[in-house]
């Protein structure tokens, strides 16, 4: 009799603990399949030099924001609609053998854009990196481009482009590391390539001359350039 009851007592005490370990492992298959989530993420990005017609440098390094929401479809991929911010960077022109002339341009983005990642292991584990890729459109801002001709001369002209903002195709590719902290948090650290597509002035310029000459305004091609960027992000990801 005293055998039976210890032995009742015995599945009786271990009943609670079954229960939480069958918990603890349907929570964490829950943290692996599909769900909802909102991500905020801030870094910074390194402009490539701009392509097209004016030949300026790599732009400063300027911060980038982003916001996204999206969904966990199955185990390993993920889609999300993400909007960037990325900051107003200069781009120069200096040639130490052409020293006749010298030019500056400011621009800056508002993006959004259709992502898509994809998990490169399928085991469970609290660090996971991730291949993502996403297009979409860019609201690209350029300021005015300044370019002067033959500066600390007898005669220098400042010759100005009025600024111009457009919307063009963008896209971006990347990789990544999901650092999961909490069954509700998630820790992101990304790298992306991003093409914000083409910048450009207006078709009017406006000359002043330092001897005194009136301004002159002419109509002349645009100043072109394309608008890409590595960026490199750290962000908070809550899922729900």
């Amino acid at each position: 009799m005293k055998i039976t009851n210890l032995k009742n007592l015995s599945a009786l005490s271990l009943f609670p603990l079954l229960s939480l370990v069958g918990n603890t492992a349907e929570g964490a298959v829950s943290r692996h399949t599909e769900f909802n989530f909102l991500e905020i993420k801030v870094g910074a990005s390194q402009p490539t030099a701009l392509r097209g017609n004016t030949k300026l440098s790599a732009g400063d390094p300027k911060l980038v924001v982003g916001l996204a929401a999206g969904r966990k479809l199955m185990k390993q991929l993920a889609i999300d609609l993400e909007y960037k911010y990325s900051g107003k960077s200069e781009y120069n022109f200096g040639n130490p053998i052409d020293t006749f002339n010298v030019a500056s341009w400011k621009a800056n983005s508002n993006a959004l854009m259709l992502n898509m990642s994809v998990d490169l292991i399928n085991v469970k584990s609290p660090i996971v990196p991730y291949l993502k890729v996403g297009a979409g459109i860019a609201n690209n801002h350029a300021y005015k481009y300044i370019k002067i001709t033959n500066p600390g001369g007898a005669v220098t002209t400042t010759t100005t482009y009025n600024g111009r903002t457009k919307n063009d195709f963008a896209w971006q590719i990347g990789m990544g590391l999901n650092i999961e902290t909490t069954p509700l948090f998630d820790i992101q650290l990304q790298y992306m390539f991003t093409n914000l597509g083409k910048i450009e002035t207006g078709a009017t310029a406006t000359s002043v001359y330092s001897n005194g000459i009136p301004p002159t305004s002419i109509s002349t091609m645009p100043k072109t350039g394309k608008l890409q960027m590595h960026v490199g992000t750290i962000g908070m990801r809550f899922r729900f």
